[in-house]
This record gives structure tokens, C-alpha cells and sequence, in this order.
């Protein structure tokens, strides 16, 4: 139990606090300065806030900023360089599966909302914008890439890079069960 809490207490510290006074940092990217307005009001009393005008500019915020991101909001419809076109180079550059996206999409079209999440993006905004949604659905995706992230440092030793003790036992107890009467 001391070793698992160690470990929590490190990967807190180490991100900033997960469950600490620090605000997270999100970068909201939208040609539309009213839009980046209204959501940065929306969420400023609880982020730290980013703002980039299109994907262009986002890349240069996310290349020197990605670790200290907690969540990229992005317009999907941006001249310059669109959102898609954002996701397939977050992609290629390696930080998709390490900062969560929400997309924004014009209305609550079916298909549009699916493409998006298809693209990679983790959730998705409809506009006009709904105060209690957007700050859900932000806190909501937040805390799932920070859960995930706290269970993988679990996972794996910080000194040492290997399977922690734990998942190592816990493995082992899964491969016995499955392997259980084969000879």
C-alpha cells in the first residue's frame, strides 16, 4: 500500500497535482474571435486558458506546450488549416493520445459529430454553447485522460520503467486462470 501511494504522490506531483489547487490549461482554436471569447469567459474561473485562431497557430502552442495541456478545444471549420486537418497532424506528430480533444461542430448533425470522433477527437460541442454542458463535458473529459493516466503510472514504475509488483501479480493471476486445466 506505501508503494502505491508513493507512486500516486509522485504522479501528482509530477502532472502538476491531478486532485491540487492547479489549474489545468486548455487551448481553445477558433477562427471566430466572439467563439474564443465566449469560451474562454466560460472557462477561465477554472483553466488557464490558451487561445489559437487556427491550427497553424495551435500547432506552435501545442509543439512547445503538450505537456502542460490538459484538453484542446477545436473548431472543426477554420480556414488556414481546419480542425480535421489539426487531428491528422496531432496524429502523426505523436500528441492525439496524449492530449484529449472536443471537437466543435456546427449543430448536433449525426454524421458530423461521428466524423469528428473518428478523426480522434474524444468528445464533441455543439454550438450555440450551453454553459452547464460545456463545463461538463470539459471536467468529464479532463478527468478520464487523468484517470487513465494515473492508472498507467500505476502500472509502471517510475524509478524503473518496469511493471510495478502489483501488475505484475495481477498479470500472472490472469494468465493462470486462463491457462487453468491446460496441459
Amino acid at each position: 500500500r506505501m508503494r502505491v501511494r508513493n507512486c500516486i504522490e509522485l504522479f501528482m506531483r509530477k502532472n502538476n497535482g491531478v486532485n491540487s489547487a492547479y489549474k489545468r490549461r486548455i487551448l481553445i482554436i477558433d477562427d471566430s474571435t466572439l467563439n474564443r471569447s465566449f469560451l474562454s469567459k466560460m472557462l477561465d474561473d477554472e483553466y488557464d486558458i490558451f487561445l489559437a485562431g487556427n491550427g497553424l497557430e495551435a500547432q506552435n502552442i501545442v509543439t512547445s506546450n503538450w505537456e502542460k495541456l490538459s484538453l484542446i478545444i477545436l473548431d472543426m471549420d477554420m480556414p488556414v488549416m481546419n480542425g480535421y486537418e489539426f487531428l491528422e497532424w496531432m496524429k502523426h506528430a505523436g500528441f492525439l493520445g496524449k492530449i484529449p480533444v472536443i471537437a466543435e461542430t456546427i449543430d448536433e448533425k449525426e454524421d458530423e459529430n461521428l466524423h469528428c470522433l473518428y478523426a480522434g477527437a474524444s468528445d464533441y460541442l455543439s454550438k450555440p454553447y450551453k454553459l452547464e454542458i460545456v463545463k461538463n463535458r470539459v471536467a468529464s473529459v479532463i478527468r478520464q485522460k487523468e484517470n487513465a493516466n494515473l492508472l498507467h503510472a500505476m502500472k509502471v514504475d517510475q524509478l524503473t520503467g518496469v511493471y510495478s509488483n502489483q501488475y505484475f501479480n495481477y498479470q500472472l493471476q490472469q494468465e493462470f486462470q486462463q491457462n487453468k486445466g491446460k496441459d
